[in-house]
């Protein structure tokens, strides 16, 4: 069934060049929303950082991934590069994010 609803279900897709990137309200860290879905409130997104930018603590409802497709990401210690893949649980708390290069 659920091969069927993936053929047969509506279909997004983003295509590179067409990003629509909008700044945040953090100096530097501009986002490009790619996917929501309001039944399950999933969210899927680029997020892009500035050299020496930072994103602020803070809290997540809903489970966190994120992979690194270029540049560095800094969170308690942790040096995460190009290819680098996390997770975070629901209902957890981040620490300030930031990069030195750029990601």
């Amino acid at each position: 069934r659920l091969m069927e609803r993936i053929r047969t279900g509506p279909r997004a897709e983003q295509r590179q060049g067409e990003e629509r990137w909008r700044p945040t309200e953090f100096a530097g860290v501009s986002i490009c929303h790619l996917h929501h879905d309001p039944a399950t409130g999933m969210r899927t997104y680029y997020l892009r950082m500035e050299p020496g930018a930072f994103y602020p603590a803070h809290h997540h409802n809903e489970l966190e991934q994120c992979l690194v497709l270029e540049g560095d990401v800094r969170q308690d210690g942790v040096i995460m590069e190009a290819g680098d893949y996390s997770t975070f649980a629901a209902n957890s708390d981040h620490s300030r994010i930031d990069t030195e290069r750029g990601c």
